[in-house]
């Protein structure tokens, strides 16, 4: 059973604690004052307790032998002050030390705690996004890759005074673990749609597009069923919006089959979004995603040259992509290239 104190009794521990305090510094601030008390108080004492025996003498004769009384009393409590004050304060490097000690100790497991709650958290994503990359043999290191190009990107931007407090640390975070999950909704994909050599029908086309309603709708859940992981809710984010457009004419997320319309109704879900309308987890993926897909061999074509891509999307630029992130994107090329370079199918 665990006890709590209520706020009363802390404030009341708090005010104990620091009255004591002051007091000892008070103490350590006037050592003579108190020696010099002290020891008139006890001379006063003895010569009270003289009397009631019966003797007799002067409270205060100054008589050598007095003089010296007092002195030697002064001496006394003067030196046990300064062990007094020796103690306090080495009692309180003590506590302080073990308290700092102890303090670290707790701030380096927890460390490894969030530390492994990250690697588990990735891991596990990844393993997740692994089913349906499973059922396309052409992706090779696609997510690997995807997800390393959007931390980059995320990072840079979070640089840019436009992106403070919005780019956090913990957004980069978010962002690098959630990319893999941007087409998890291809599990519900057929495989005669996902593996087809040929130009897709408009039919077929809009049964793949459907990959980011399932994929949105599932992260949605996990979200909901999971709150505080804010990795799922940019993954809710990527996985509907990755295929939206700057300029309003990405994946509308409308199913149109035998003269049937299915509106999905999720804010933003349901109509084409543009320009910030769309999160900016997707804008970023969107393009991370795509300059993958330009450099990667697929079975209907063979991979362009990272400045045909380059080109490609600065093209792009305003269309496409996000200005802003293809400006991120192209002020860290060289580092797009050493992530290339690394993870090789």
């Amino acid at each position: 059973m665990t006890v709590s104190s209520t706020p009363d009794e802390n404030a009341t521990q708090n005010t104990a604690v620091s009255g004591s305090e002051r007091v000892f510094r008070w103490v350590e601030q006037q050592p003579v004052f108190l020696a010099v008390l002290g020891a008139v108080t006890l001379h006063a004492i003895l010569v009270l307790a003289n009397r009631v025996f019966g003797v007799q003498e002067e409270w205060f004769s100054f008589t050598v032998a007095e003089t010296a009384q007092v002195l030697l009393l002064f001496a006394a409590i003067y030196l046990s002050l300064l062990a007094f004050i020796s103690l306090h304060r080495k009692s309180v490097q003590i506590v302080s030390r073990h308290s700092h000690l102890a303090l670290q100790e707790a701030e380096l497991k927890l460390a490894a705690i969030a530390e492994q709650n990250i690697r588990i958290q990735k891991e596990s994503v990844e393993g997740f996004a692994k089913i349906s990359e499973a059922r396309d043999f052409s992706t090779g290191q696609h997510i690997q890759r995807m997800k390393e190009y959007a931390k980059a990107i995320a990072q840079a931007m979070s640089e840019l005074p436009k992106f403070a407090g919005i780019v956090t640390r913990q957004y980069v975070l978010d962002i690098h673990i959630a990319a893999p999950l941007h087409d998890i909704g291809k599990v519900g994909t057929k495989d005669d749609i996902l593996k087809k050599r040929g130009k897709l029908s408009g039919e077929e086309f809009d049964l793949m597009k459907m990959h980011t309603i399932v994929g949105g709708d599932l992260m949605t859940e996990l979200e909901e069923k999971l709150p505080g992981t804010t990795f799922f809710t940019r993954g809710r984010e990527i996985a509907y919006h990755h295929h939206q457009r700057w300029d309003g004419t990405g994946y509308p997320n409308i199913l149109s089959l035998g003269g049937t319309i299915a509106y999905f109704v999720e804010s933003g879900v349901g109509r084409p979004l543009k320009g910030e309308e769309i999160p900016l987890s997707a804008r970023i993926v969107a393009l991370a995603d795509v300059y993958d897909a330009l450099r990667s061999r697929r079975v209907y074509k063979e991979p362009f040259t990272h400045e045909t891509a380059r080109d490609m999307i600065i093209q792009e630029r305003g269309r496409h992509f996000d200005p802003d992130v293809v400006d991120a994107f192209l002020s860290i090329e060289s580092e797009i290239l050493q992530i290339a370079a690394s993870l090789k199918d």
